[in-house]
């Protein structure tokens, strides 16, 4: 006689939880949390970020249980001085690292307008790098050679507005090179070909790092979660360190390979729970014991759970 029982996962919306810890590269990670939106989560914290009207967004986020909510008609943004930025951040000045990564989700609410997503620009001769959407809907990364004259390298193919996207961008001093790559979270695939190529070397200025800008017409209408900032250049391939990030796998746990038989399943189930709170286990009488396995089966071949997709199953429910 086979028993009865009803598997239940309660999650949050997000992918997975990253861990930046132990990433000397890692320069600040906004995960824009609420209560604690500016906050620079990368011990030891230096770079956390004065606020300027951005407001949390509760219901659509990709990571953890909020988002930052930019509203273009109030020049909403985030910033931070250049001479209290940490030593090593990219094109910070007085130093000379021009290599960088940025990583990002973002969700535009309105399109057909500029968002300037990421900035470090004032006025002629202190302009240095922009990241930004223009009105053809195309992310842009744009650069001064000499403070006051801009180039522009613009992703071929089109946002559209409430969608959310994961974009990585790198630049590799040593020979400019640069990624620009796209995630469209709804198609579940990469947005068109990613924009590639050399750029003009970066210069380096005393502006501000800024998140949205002071400007009606220029800052971000949307939503952007887990911010990251690199020194390095990330891996843009498939399976890389860009979507590593994406997914939620980025400096995770590595557990080994397991064969999980049917008796162990229970078993199982119970360490999955203690060892990540994204996946618990609840248990009533409802499905049948086949079902489960075959939910698991499906589970582990497209989780991005650390634990579910290390697992080999054997043997049967019944």
């Amino acid at each position: 006689m086979k028993r009865l029982i009803v598997l239940f996962f309660l999650c949050s919306t997000a992918f997975g939880v990253n861990d930046f810890s132990s990433d000397a590269a890692c320069e600040a990670l906004w995960n824009l949390e609420s209560g604690a939106l500016t906050t620079d989560s990368k011990a030891p914290g230096t770079n956390t970020l004065t606020n300027s009207t951005v407001t949390d967004d509760l219901v659509d986020f990709k990571q953890g249980s909020c988002s930052g909510l930019w509203i273009a008609s109030e020049s909403d943004r985030m910033y931070r001085a250049d001479a209290d930025l940490s030593s090593g951040f990219p094109l910070k000045s007085g130093e000379t690292n021009r290599t960088f990564s940025f990583t990002f989700w973002l969700y535009l609410n309105t399109i057909d307008i500029n968002h300037y997503l990421m900035n470090k620009t004032g006025a002629a001769g202190t302009r240095t790098i922009i990241i930004y959407v223009n009105t053809a809907e195309q992310l842009n990364l744009v650069l001064s050679v000499d403070g006051t004259a801009w180039t522009y390298y613009a992703h071929a193919s089109a946002l559209s507005a409430t969608t959310w996207y994961h974009v990585g961008i790198t630049h590799d001093s040593a020979d400019e090179g640069y990624v620009i790559h796209i995630w469209d979270d709804t198609a579940q695939a990469t947005l068109g070909v990613d924009k590639t190529g050399t750029t003009v070397t970066p210069f380096i200025s005393t502006s501000p790092f800024s998140i949205g800008y002071a400007s009606v017409s220029l800052t971000l209408n949307g939503n952007l979660d887990e911010v990251v900032v690199f020194n390095d250049e990330l891996t843009s391939t498939v399976g890389g360190e860009i979507d590593q990030i994406r997914a939620g796998t980025y400096g995770a746990s590595v557990y080994p390979k397991q064969i999980i038989k049917a008796p162990d399943l229970f078993d199982w189930l119970i360490f999955a729970n203690i060892e990540d709170q994204h996946y618990k286990p609840q248990y009533s009488e409802g499905y049948e014991q086949e079902d489960v396995y075959k939910w698991l089966k499906y589970s582990s071949q497209h989780s991005h759970n650390a634990l579910l997709s290390t697992i080999d199953y054997t043997g049967s429910l019944n």
